[in-house]
């Protein structure tokens, strides 16, 4: 009565629906941004010495929220834990400069997520076009401050 099918309903309830393309663009576009926000960081000295480290590293989504966090918290989970994407953020977890990645609700708000976001993708065409890999201290700081 209380084994697996029990809990069936509850452990899809996240995922039930298909994930629509711009989700899981918005969600690669995101753990992207953060690998190159800690990148950016941790290869510059002067970056280092004006931007604090805790700003520019990844800090999850709300994993209990299921209409919309959650569900990106599981593609996140799939992507970084299952199939080792992004592996960055899983070193930076190793090392414990990340606790968690199930923000809680106590993370940036989605409408602040999705602004530096989309300012992230502004500054990666500028750095592709100076074919430079990391985000300049301005970049980070207009990226972090959204």
């Amino acid at each position: 009565m209380f084994g697996f099918t029990y809990h069936y309903a509850g452990s899809i309830e996240a995922f039930k629906e298909e994930m629509c393309y711009e989700e899981g663009e918005f969600v690669h576009d995101f753990l992207s941004m953060y690998r190159t926000l800690y990148l950016s960081w941790k290869n510059s000295e002067f970056v280092q010495e004006t931007v604090n480290e805790q700003d520019v590293l990844f800090q999850g989504f709300n994993g209990n929220d299921v209409y919309e966090e959650g569900r990106y918290y599981l593609l996140y989970q799939f992507l970084v834990e299952d199939k080792g994407f992004y592996q960055e953020i899983n070193d930076l977890i190793e090392a414990g400069k990340i606790e968690a990645t199930n923000s809680h609700g106590l993370g940036p708000s989605m409408a602040k997520l999705r602004r530096m976001v989309e300012i992230s993708k502004l500054f990666d065409e500028k750095r592709h076009k100076r074919n430079y890999l990391y985000y300049t201290k301005e970049e980070i700081e207009k990226i972090i401050n959204a």
